[in-house]
């Protein structure tokens, strides 16, 4: 006779191995800390490339007005112009990233305990069921 506790206790554990076995186990071999710090310093790294790019284009955009402004104040006005920008688009997109990658973590961790749960119920049916 068919148990059904135990038949949806596998399906589950079958749909989690199928589509989310890899992604979760890879992401709980990290601490919490270190998955969202990694992915924090690898954001900062591709938010300052893509920013100096934005800057370079800027420059070439606006060559001319760069050439009228000779004045040393200006040009740091324009550099902490620059500065200011980047700073705020640097925090925005880390605090948008350590919300992400935490929640990401956390689903992860929760859908590893819930696979080891199911394991458990299926093992207890089975001992049960002998």
């Amino acid at each position: 006779m068919l148990n059904l506790k135990k038949v949806r206790s596998e399906t589950k554990a079958a749909v989690f191995q199928k589509k989310e076995e890899r992604e979760a186990i890879r992401i709980n071999h990290y601490m919490k800390s270190d998955y969202v710090g990694f992915h924090m310093v690898q954001n900062a790294v591709s938010i300052t490339i893509a920013f100096a790019i934005g800057v370079g284009w800027y420059i070439m955009y606006r060559a001319e007005l760069l050439e009228t402004a000779v004045n040393l104040s200006e040009f740091r006005q324009l550099l902490v112009q620059i500065g200011v920008i980047y700073l705020i688009a640097l925090v925005l997109f880390e605090l948008f990233t350590c919300v992400y990658y935490m929640n990401r973590y956390t689903r992860a961790h929760s859908k590893c305990k819930e696979y080891a749960k199911n394991l458990k119920r299926i093992m207890k049916l089975q001992e049960e069921k002998e």
